[in-house]
């Protein structure tokens, strides 16, 4: 939307004779002077916001947070000590980010250069088998290999690390529970908190028209 308008917005500088028919055309629909483009964007801008917060909160976008995931499993297992972390904190039905943070088992060095891939096989009877996948190594913690997935069912889940280092492979298998979706309070607050843009937007709408007739018909009526 604010593209459109700014395109507006150099038409009309570029060509006043095209300004004037857009006053004209708006003086005939009721609408008074047309409203200063600088507003029309600030209003585009209001009305897209919750637009673009609903689909970031929405259950198929996409999750990536490693400052906000935490431990489900701290173990060893061959040459290695194997942190598994997950964001949202209780696993739900949808989008799970997965996060495995690998060093070695004596020093505790960071492992940065081994390859990592879950599956996840779900609960009976349905046991969907989900993956492999493999994850992907975050540049700024080259120790810690991120990957997303999608969990379409509650119940316990049966989760399996594959570690692959040179020509050797450590398996590290463990449960994680999943619960069913619920309500998604983060939607709940987004529409919560656009009611008042939307209830502004309307408002400063009804001041720029000042209050005009919309129709011709009012306009006569209002004469009389």
């Amino acid at each position: 939307l604010l593209l459109l308008f700014a395109a507006r917005a150099r038409r009309l500088a570029a060509d006043p004779r095209a300004a004037a028919h857009a006053a004209r055309a708006a003086e005939r629909a009721g609408l008074g002077a047309a409203l200063p483009l600088w507003r029309m964007a600030g209003l585009a801008l209001m009305l897209a916001l919750p637009i673009v917060a609903l689909r970031l909160a929405a259950p198929g976008a996409p999750v990536s947070a490693n400052g906000q995931t935490v431990a489900i499993l701290d173990t060893e297992q061959g040459p290695y000590r194997v942190e598994v972390r997950v964001a949202p904190p209780t696993p739900r039905v949808g989008n799970l980010h997965v996060s495995v943070v690998l060093q070695t088992r004596d020093d505790l060095q960071p492992v940065g250069d081994a390859a990592v891939q879950l599956r996840a096989l779900g609960p009976a009877p349905e046991s969907l088998l989900l993956g492999p996948i493999l994850a992907v190594p975050d540049a700024g913690l080259p120790n810690w290999y991120d990957l997303n997935l999608v969990l379409p069912q509650d119940g316990e889940w049966r989760f399996t690390l594959d570690i692959l280092r040179g020509e050797d492979t450590t398996v590290v298998e463990f449960p994680v529970l999943v619960r069913s979706g619920g309500v998604n309070w983060g939607v709940v607050a987004v529409v919560i908190a656009s009611l008042p843009l939307l209830v502004s937007a309307a408002w400063y709408v009804r001041q720029a028209t000042g209050g005009r007739p919309t129709t011709r018909r009012d306009a006569r009526r209002r004469r009389r």
